[in-house]
């Protein structure tokens, strides 16, 4: 990872739907691969025990070509008997044993098993898990998705005194980009003057 990705920081946004606030997290980049750094993030976030195996690379296709592909697996602890436990209540050692057990299953997963598109998810859970009982529930589809706007934008310029965003000037524009999925918002000084008329 430090090869690839260099020195930073890694941000996880966590969006339940148009009811809930989103929740967002950042952590440094810290390790040899990328879920050493989204380990640290669930060790240090308020989060239930969790675990991440990940994987990326080529691999020959179904239609037999070469293509890209990344997968992955989480395998995160659930409170005991559907309650959360105190600062400082023991775990149940039945309850820590399966965790152990669960992580080590979870762990003998291969880069091959979570990158090939002829093993279906629901098989490698079976072939993990089968001894203990699966039961999958509905997937839902990952988007690409930021709450970034140019409303949001404006909103937030508006909150700088003008003398500020002028020194924000470069060529006659103030640009802002969204961190999170690179999006430039251009205005120029047509557009600042309305901002700020506004």
């Amino acid at each position: 990872m430090p090869r690839l990705l260099g020195t930073g920081h890694l941000a996880f946004t966590v969006d339940q739907g148009p009811d809930t606030e989103r929740f967002q997290g950042i952590v440094e980049l810290v390790g040899a691969k990328l879920a050493d750094s989204a380990h640290n993030y669930i060790q240090q976030s308020e989060q239930l025990d969790a675990v991440v195996s990940l994987a990326a690379g080529n691999i020959i296709g179904q239609s037999g070509g070469v293509e890209w592909r990344a997968g992955g697996m989480m395998l995160q602890r659930l409170p005991s008997m559907g309650r959360s436990l105190e600062s400082g209540e023991g775990r149940d050692e039945d309850d820590e044993d399966d965790w152990v057990r669960a992580v080590a299953l979870m762990s003998s997963t291969s880069r091959d098993e979570l990158l090939v598109s002829a093993l279906h998810p629901h098989d490698l859970l079976y072939r993990l898990f089968h001894e203990d009982g699966v039961r999958v529930f509905d997937s839902h589809s990952l988007v690409m998705l930021c709450r970034c706007s140019q409303e949001k934008v404006v909103g937030m310029l508006q909150s700088f005194p003008r003398s500020e965003i002028e020194q924000m000037t470069v060529d006659d524009k103030v640009i802002v980009t969204c961190e999170f999925c690179g999006m430039n918002y251009s205005f120029d000084p047509m557009d600042l003057n309305n901002v700020h008329d506004s």
